[in-house]
């Protein structure tokens, strides 16, 4: 699969997950030194950005989406960003195979037309969708026949030419997933215990009394899982509730067979189904998470709203890198050994084993770059007011290397 790549690369090792965002901002300045014009680069590398979806080829390869537009690829423990072309929020992703990924999502505050992203095994591209709408499951059987729900109750399906609106749930209550398991088998899932269904000719409603449902999923017409709120119901020629997990926001679910299967959601919590039991584990700390692939039963991959990646052996969930970054603003790496981050007044930098804070400024720091381990900037705000700054530190002391009102960076 050809990726084309963001220029900083990133790193996953135990411990440290590096992201590299695609988002650039160039602040163009007056140089009061020589007179002329300098370019102070700096890029937001979404470290610890919120997850919402992720979809596995194989046991060492996936890809995730999220929020700001990052969409990232693992293969063969190497991660890379990918150029997305929106800071749209990305909620879930759906793939016919490596060369034809589908990934919605919404621009901030759900007023602008919905986002529908596809790949072509080159590069991601916009495909025409002028709904204003907030797109928030994706699903389908192949390239020319996927579906996706939105918060305000509509289904829409691509057959391979156009997105066409095809379905609008009564009352208009939130959809939030849907899964085609074939042909004449389309669920749809969403607010209020909403089910509803496709049979190849007309919509069904098999809505249940239930929580809010925010996921679906499933591996033959009678063998279907939806899990929300505390909720996690089943499907195998009739609804019943399965299990109640207790004070968990379930938020994603996944099955392999009948026999294996995990959600995840709030307060830190993970279930599994093993056929014929259930158990709650609790995974991490301060985690709320948004979604969860299993690729054999020893190998579960689920993501955090804090950027984080668990794995599951089969024994334990393994935290693949740091999570806990989630009132982190920007970093940006010369080495392994030498990654500076910014958070709140803050810049630590990360030494290969722990992170130590460097300094503290008197601004809220937004942005940051280094060149060198005595060449580094950030960007500031004082926390109110107008002004913004850019701060320049030269390996003994900081300095405010420019000062503007009415910039944002």
């Amino acid at each position: 699969m050809s990726i084309r790549n963001c220029v900083i690369p990133i790193f996953l090792t135990v411990g440290l997950f590096v992201a590299a965002g695609c988002g650039d901002t160039t602040t163009v300045v007056d140089d009061e030194n020589g007179g002329g014009v300098s370019q102070y680069g700096f890029q937001l590398h979404r470290y610890g950005t919120e997850f919402s979806g992720i979809w596995m080829f194989s046991d060492d390869e996936w890809i995730a989406c999220g929020a700001d537009g990052i969409i990232l690829h693992f293969d063969g423990g190497v991660v890379t960003a990918m150029e997305s072309g929106t800071m749209a929020d990305l909620n879930d992703i759906w793939a016919a195979g490596r060369d034809d990924i589908f990934v919605v999502g919404n621009r901030e505050g759900g007023s602008e037309p919905g986002v529908i992203l596809h790949y072509d095994g080159d590069e991601w591209s916009h495909m025409p969708f002028t709904a204003e709408v907030y797109v928030k499951g994706v699903g389908g059987l192949t390239g020319t026949n996927v579906w996706a729900v939105t918060v305000e109750g509509y289904v829409y399906h691509y057959d391979g030419a156009d997105w066409t609106e095809v379905y609008q749930r009564p009352g208009g209550d939130a959809l939030r997933d849907v899964m085609a398991v074939g042909l004449t088998n389309v669920v749809v899932v969403g607010d209020n215990g909403g089910i509803f269904r496709w049979d190849g000719g007309s919509w069904s409603d098999d809505s249940v009394i239930g929580d809010d449902f925010k996921a679906v999923c499933g591996s033959a017409y009678n063998d279907i899982w939806v899990c929300g709120g505390e909720q996690i119901w089943h499907y195998d020629g009739s609804w019943s509730l399965a299990y109640t997990s207790g004070m968990v926001d379930l938020r994603a679910i996944h099955n392999m067979g009948k026999d294996i299967m995990w959600a995840v959601g709030g307060n830190n919590r993970c279930v599994r189904y093993d056929g014929g039991s259930w158990l709650t584990q609790v995974v991490g700390d301060e985690n709320e998470f948004d979604a969860v692939w299993i690729r054999a039963s020893d190998l579960v991959v689920a993501l955090s709203d804090h950027g984080g990646v668990y794995q599951y052996n089969g024994v334990d969930w393994d935290e693949i890198n740091n999570s806990d970054q989630s009132s982190w603003q920007d970093m940006h790496g010369l080495a392994f050994d030498g990654i500076y981050a910014v958070r709140g007044r803050d810049l630590a930098k990360w030494d290969g084993v722990e992170w130590s804070q460097e300094s503290s400024h008197n601004a809220y720091m937004m942005s940051v770059w280094a060149f060198a381990e005595s060449d580094i900037y950030t960007t500031g705000w004082p926390g109110s007011g107008a002004a913004r700054y850019v701060y320049h530190y030269n390996g003994f002391s900081w300095s405010v290397s420019y000062s503007l009102d009415l910039i944002f960076f």
